[in-house]
């Protein structure tokens, strides 16, 4: 609650009631109507503090292939993703975060709603084929963070389970 609290009064030492409006009043000096137009002029991203420039990119990865379960976005056997951005009339290549779990993640909008993916499993359904919840992605060398589709396959649940088990007794 403090915090929050101590992020407005420095907007209020600036004079403005919270972040947007002083958006707001920034975008009017560069000769702006709002701050959405100067973010799609400038090709910002985000309503932040650290307003964030994506790279722009005319094509796509030729070796990109569609994921399954997430439409309109692809990736890489490098486990790049991509995601054509109509408005901006541009590819764009879409930010991983690392999960709680300890595996990459991603956050695709499927049928208007942002869903947390693994990007494991995208790299497996694309490459692999989609599968079924018997099946678990599994990385060969045990890094969480490679998910490359050579350190990458599909396995049966029970002994993907028996695998760990056995990794962790030793």
């Amino acid at each position: 609650m403090d915090k929050n609290r101590n992020k407005m009064k420095t907007f209020e030492k600036l004079g403005f009631k919270n972040e947007y409006e002083y958006q707001k009043s920034l975008a009017n000096k560069k000769g702006y109507r709002t701050p959405g137009e100067y973010r799609l002029a400038k090709g910002i991203d985000t309503i932040k503090d650290e307003w964030r420039v994506k790279n722009r990119y005319t094509e796509c990865d030729p070796t990109a292939v569609e994921i399954p379960f997430a439409p309109g976005y692809y990736i890489t056997p490098e486990a790049i993703i991509w995601k054509y951005a109509e408005k901006r009339e541009c590819w764009l290549i879409i930010s991983q975060q690392s999960h709680k779990s300890g595996y990459k993640a991603f956050q695709p909008y499927i049928d208007g709603k942002r869903h947390v993916k693994y990007v494991h499993r995208a790299v497996c359904a694309a490459f692999y084929g989609d599968c079924d919840g018997s099946y678990e992605a599994h990385h060969i060398n045990g890094n969480r963070h490679n998910n490359t589709l050579d350190n990458l396959k599909w396995l049966p649940k029970d002994e993907h389970r028996r695998m760990k088990k056995n990794h962790w007794k030793s």
